[in-house]
């Protein structure tokens, strides 16, 4: 049999490198995991670290899995997004295939019992906090979808899970106009308003369906959901939280990982 590196954001023990090992770890020794830190110049390190330690027999051998972000648009159905050996996942980002109301209801009512009355509670709790933050990531959706073939970020707080003080749309597109004009020179198309008709766009997706089938889930920036989360819910254990769903994860119940188990086995075989 073969052997296939995958690598991955992040570090040993991070999001990532966790959920590809229960994923894929039960592959070993075939299969090496690697976590190459940030995803900037990912597939220049994955190429330079492969010519330098593997024989033209094994040029295919390896693949990266990362998260969707706002790097890509999202899939139509539940499947991987590849782009050379990039693979980018279903959900936006990892964070998002943790937050999951019966888990959380598990988690909370495990520490204080009868916390929750029952796990509608929590997903009535999830769906308020992701209604919260709607605007928000309607606007970095349609940043991420402008900025096509230009360089710029779809957040202006110093980092993801960091909310801005002000979640009102009016504010989100001032903020959002503003990561654009600096570049405007080359993009004299992007009026404020074609920003706003791009973010109505999102928005009207963003229905009560939406919510009641907790595509959020799909759609939005996973660290920016848990901190609305966290919000709602006071001494929410966010790190505990997540070092529970991860211990319990269960790749079966998402397509995409499931694809991804099944490229690796055909690239080991």
């Amino acid at each position: 049999m073969k052997l296939c590196n995958i690598y991955c954001e992040g570090t040993r023990g991070s999001h990532d490198y966790d959920i590809l090992e229960k994923v894929l770890g039960d592959l070993r020794p075939n299969i090496e995991i690697k976590p190459i830190g940030g995803k900037m110049g990912s597939k220049a390190i994955m190429s330079y670290v492969e010519r330098s330690n593997l024989s033209a027999a094994k040029a295919d051998d390896y693949l990266m899995f990362r998260d969707r972000d706002f790097d890509k648009p999202v899939p139509n159905k539940d499947e991987l997004i590849k782009d050379g050996h990039v693979f980018f996942s279903y959900r936006t980002t990892i964070e998002n295939y943790l937050l999951d109301y019966q888990t959380i209801f598990i988690f909370v009512n495990g520490k204080n019992p009868g916390f929750f009355a029952s796990v509608f509670d929590v997903l009535y709790l999830m769906n308020e906090a992701a209604y919260d933050i709607k605007d928000y990531q309607a606007v970095r959706h349609a940043l991420g979808d402008l900025r096509d073939g230009v360089s710029f970020g779809t957040r202006w707080t110093e980092k993801d899970g960091i909310l801005p003080s002000k979640l009102g749309l009016d504010e989100c597109i001032a903020e959002a106009y503003e990561l654009i004009r600096p570049i405007k020179i080359k993009t004299e198309q992007w009026t404020e308003s074609v920003l706003k008709q791009k973010v109505n766009l999102f928005l009207t997706r963003f229905d009560k369906d939406f919510f009641d089938r907790q595509d959020y889930l799909i759609w939005f920036q996973g660290k920016d959901l848990a901190k609305s989360i966290c919000n709602r819910l006071d001494n929410f254990d966010l790190k505990s939280y997540y070092k529970y769903a991860k211990e319990h994860f269960d790749y079966k119940k998402f397509a995409d990982l499931v694809e991804l188990r099944t490229i690796v086995e055909n690239k080991i075989q």
